[in-house]
């Protein structure tokens, strides 16, 4: 898509971070004033031997926890050796530690590898991260005429675009932000903050095929694009109507779903059949298993495409055989079923997430997407092809264009273009509240035992669900610029204890158009932040009551959900004129597959 040259004053940099389950990446753009921007990737790395855009999201680490190295010098044999003399550990697939709980609750115990030496997964992230932008910093200076000049005078304000699946929200947000603090990417200030952005994976991927003219005729009004983005971790299935062509504007037309069934799911699976078999043999130790599931990933699942084909595991010297395992020189065979069975429940899992969403597409106008680095496997994608047809839904994968840049350069795109200017809530988001009693409705009276009288004399219930997005489950779009605000009110007999204010976003998730008590559904309800900000200079008038006194304060919450990130501010009126105060949200950290 054409782009218009960049309109601000002063020269910029925006640098995307896809750091991936298995492979990780960098992209870039410079923006110079007048220029018209372009998206580069980082296409060199240490011991890397050939030219690429990723890196294997591999690392060491000694016995003091100290990160010892990275990427594709973490895979080199001489590493390896030292790595094995030192007792250094090794650390593959990290990323997993960061997923939210409610994406792990059906996954096997162990998921997500062990952190060594006590680290936290925001240490893991802070230090791949400094690598990265340590990559990216060398190779932007080698490969810009006056590349130190230029890096210098844009350092100190780089904009940073963290990408991550679709199904991780606030708190996983927040641990990435800790990390570039960690990390020292940025400052730990308010400005600071702000200079990191997010985007899924999956909307970031819808970006890049935009970016690169591979949607083909799918980008036109009227129509629907899939996006099925399969990574290492995760699949992720995004969907978009497009509203107008120029510009180019599109809106989401259902809550991005994410699995944890990505690569790295196919793998595992491989990995338990090949110990199961092999156990009571001399071919059972951790290292051989180990080794041929290594082997596995990087050829023979890459590589399988027929259910009618043998497939072979090669791992040793050509005089080992053991015909009874299915070994013979060198290499275990395995049958078209046995590998297509590791594939299953990913495949399952991404057709099951459309389905979901079938009633709100116009199956004769949606076109599907497949990208992504697992998305490059032939029985992956023929498998999905026949499943979707069966749906009544076409797929096709962008050959034409290298897809291992999709989440990077997309991120990029994303930040310069913004084309997705509507989104869907996933819940419905309110607070907690206190409502006075009714005695006359009927769920007032079978609580009535839970009711009180406050400081201003009034009996009131506890429990009340509130809801401050209000237009129905998993339905609501939410434009980017839109605010959602709603009224409260606190009162106290002290007008200090009202210098402070705290409210808890809870979040919906159970099928109710209208849930009004939290005790209703309590599995239903789950906490996502805490809002709280300093209110000691809004005015809190004393006020008469048929008791006595009390101080009120009134003001609004007004969430914002329409960006990739929540946001909240309180809202009151001070002589006539609205102020606004940052309020601080702090997330429940009590999730993820493994403890922070």
């Amino acid at each position: 898509m054409a782009r218009p040259a960049y309109s601000g004053d002063k020269r910029s940099l925006a640098l995307a971070f896809d750091i991936g389950t298995t492979f990780s990446g960098v992209s870039y753009v410079l923006l110079d004033p007048g220029e018209v921007p372009k998206i580069k990737s980082v296409m060199r790395f240490p011991s890397q031997a050939l030219t690429s855009s990723k890196i294997p999201s591999t690392m060491w680490y000694d016995s003091s926890g100290k990160a010892r190295s990275f990427g594709a010098e973490a895979t080199l044999s001489g590493t390896i050796d030292q790595a094995e003399a030192e007792g250094w550990a090794r650390l593959d697939w990290w990323k997993l530690n960061l997923a939210p709980t409610a994406l792990c609750k059906k996954l096997p115990a162990g998921y997500a590898p062990a952190l060594p030496h006590g680290l936290t997964i925001v240490d893991v992230f802070a230090d791949f991260m400094h690598y990265l932008f340590a990559c990216a910093e060398t190779y932007f200076k080698e490969s810009h005429a006056l590349g130190e000049y230029v890096w210098d005078s844009v350092k100190e304000d780089i904009i940073f675009i963290l990408s991550h699946p679709n199904g991780w929200g606030g708190i996983e947000q927040v641990n990435m932000r800790r990390a570039a603090v960690k990390a020292k990417l940025i400052p730990d200030t308010i400005e600071g903050h702000d200079r990191v952005r997010f985007v899924t994976e999956g909307e970031a991927s819808f970006n890049f095929c935009v970016n690169n003219g591979i949607s083909g005729d799918a980008i036109k009004v009227g129509k629907d694009v899939i996006v099925i983005d399969a990574g290492g971790g995760t699949i992720d299935i995004s969907g978009y109507a497009v509203e107008s062509q120029n510009p180019l504007r599109v809106e989401e037309i259902f809550a991005p779903e994410c699995r944890l069934l990505g690569a790295t799911t196919v793998t595992r699976k491989a990995r338990e059949f090949i110990k199961d078999r092999l156990k009571h043999s001399r071919f059972g130790s951790e290292d051989i298993i180990n080794h041929m599931t290594q082997c596995f990933d990087e050829s023979t699942k890459r590589l399988f495409k027929s259910i009618d084909e043998v497939s072979c595991i090669q791992f040793g010297s050509p005089d080992e055989k053991a015909p009874a395992l299915g070994i013979q020189r060198g290499k275990m065979k395995l049958t078209g079923p046995e590998v297509a069975a590791f594939f299953e429940e990913s495949i399952d899992g991404a057709v099951d997430a459309i389905e979901l969403h079938l009633n709100s597409l116009n199956l004769n106008d949606t076109a599907v997407l497949l990208v992504g680095g697992f998305g490059e496997s032939p029985w992956l994608f023929q498998r999905l092809r026949s499943r979707l047809e069966d749906l009544g839904l076409s797929l096709s994968r962008p050959d034409a264009v290298q897809t291992s840049k999709a989440v990077a350069q997309g991120a990029i795109a994303f930040f310069l273009d913004g084309i997705v200017k509507s989104r869907v809530s996933r819940f419905k988001y309110g607070i907690e509240a206190c409502v006075h009693y009714n005695p006359y409705d009927p769920q007032h009276a079978e609580r009535s035992s839970q009711a009180f009288f406050g400081v201003d004399g009034a009996k009131r219930l506890p429990g009340a669900f509130s809801t401050i997005l209000d237009e129905g489950y998993q339905s609501v779009r939410v434009s980017e610029t839109e605010e959602f605000r709603k009224a409260y009110s606190y009162i106290s007999t002290s007008r200090q204890c009202l210098d402070e204010i705290d409210d808890t976003i809870k979040a919906y998730k159970g099928s109710s158009q209208d849930p009004r008590w939290i005790d209703s559904e309590p599995a239903s309800f789950f906490n996502l932040c805490t809002v709280s900000a300093d209110t000691s200079r809004v005015p809190k008038p004393k006020v008469k009551n048929p008791i006595g006194s009390h101080y009120k304060v009134d003001y609004e919450v007004a969430l914002l959900f329409g960006l990739t990130e929540l946001k909240a501010q309180l809202v009151w009126t001070e002589n006539g004129v609205e102020k606004r105060g940052q309020a601080e949200i702090v997330y429940d950290e009590t999730q993820g597959c493994a403890e922070m």
